[in-house]
């Protein structure tokens, strides 16, 4: 079927990048906030994509390896506090 309109191969991929991404994320506990991680998690896809990759399996792995680091940067853990 013809569409009037112009279809990429990378739109696809974007979507069920994000998808698999968030459904791990929220499976192992690591969704803190359902407005901040979609958003990391769409940004780097799209810059990604943006360099031209579009397996959805490795953009979705790049989007989880970066909310997972953007998780341990932000855990202080409670030793860490007190000074010795």
């Amino acid at each position: 079927m013809h569409q009037p309109w112009t279809v990429y191969e990378w739109e696809a991929c974007v979507g069920d990048a994000m998808d698999i991404a968030i459904e791990y994320l929220g499976g192992t506990g690591q969704v803190d906030d359902l407005e901040n991680t979609p958003s990391v998690v769409g940004s780097v896809v799209m810059a990604r994509v943006r360099l031209g990759m579009t397996n959805k399996i490795r953009l979705a792995n790049e989007a989880i390896v970066a909310v997972e680091r953007l998780n341990k940067q932000r855990f202080i853990p409670f030793d860490a506090k007190r000074k010795v």
